[in-house]
């Protein structure tokens, strides 16, 4: 099998839902990983979202890669032969005084990205194994022009960093942006149930609220990646590669409203 690993830049609000049952203020809750409770897309969901991405293509393609649907009990299911794994979270946009947004990480995540290329034998520079080992003991910048600038929720003005140069452009937002290493423990502050977005939906009928509710999001601009694994001399690849990055792929629930709609980037041969 072949590794293939994939970054997901969310283009508008993205809301993969846990479906567990939840007591607190926000009804429906985002998925988050049972190790370190930052939010992913489960593989099942994931999976799910570029399958029906696939809907009207070529049905060989659809079954070689995703397995094929039980149509009447008769029918036994076919396994597809493509591997999912969890998208996890790379970075998320905050907000600050200096900019609009400004992009953040933090080592753990870093630390976790770096696992995961080297598990599936993909290149990895040392700029990311340098990121990666940092031990910030405040938020770190890598564009010297956002020096001072203060972080939404956070006390501290971050610091100027030239260790990190090139951290935005390995998140992908482009050199010119302005990227922070924060504290794992700021990165899973902002992370949590009081810091990421929560939105009022409301179901009306005839102008009458019947049901409100309130739900939580990964903000647009949000970057998470996924590996994938791919029979050796696959040749159904390329046009799977193609079809997932050459349009948005919708991911998460609420399509209707624009939700989840995310662009796909092919990182194997990179750092991002």
């Amino acid at each position: 099998m072949k590794a293939y690993i994939y970054q997901i830049e969310a283009i508008s609000n993205l809301h993969a839902g846990s479906g567990e049952a939840n007591e607190g203020v926000i009804d429906n809750l985002v998925q988050r990983d049972s190790v370190t409770g930052l939010p992913i897309v489960n593989a099942s969901s994931l999976k799910g979202a570029l399958r029906e991405h696939f809907k009207g293509q070529d049905t060989r393609l659809i079954e070689h890669v995703f397995g094929s649907e039980v149509n009447n009990k008769q029918q036994k299911r076919q396994a597809g032969t493509y591997r999912f794994f969890d998208a996890r979270l790379l970075a998320i946009p905050v907000r600050s005084d200096k900019a609009p947004y400004l992009m953040a990480t933090s080592p753990l995540v870093l630390q976790d990205y770096l696992r995961n290329r080297m598990l599936f034998g993909l290149p990895v520079e040392k700029n990311l194994q340098q990121w990666a080992q940092q031990t910030p003991d405040a938020v770190w910048v890598d564009n010297a022009r956002y020096e001072g600038a203060r972080i939404e929720d956070l006390e501290e003005r971050v610091t100027y960093n030239e260790s990190l140069d090139g951290l935005s452009g390995f998140i992908g937002g482009g050199n010119d942006m302005g990227s922070v290493l924060l504290p794992d423990s700021d990165f899973k502050m902002l992370c949590d149930n009081g810091h990421l977005p929560v939105f009022a939906r409301n179901y009306l009928n005839d102008g009458q609220s019947e049901n409100l509710w309130y739900e939580q999001v990964l903000p647009r601009f949000s970057r998470l990646y996924f590996t994938v694994l791919v029979p050796d001399g696959d040749t159904y690849f390329s046009q799977f590669n193609e079809y997932i990055t050459q349009s948005l792929v919708q991911i998460g629930a609420n399509a209707t409203v624009g939700y989840g709609y995310c662009r796909l980037t092919n990182l194997s041969n990179s750092n991002l």
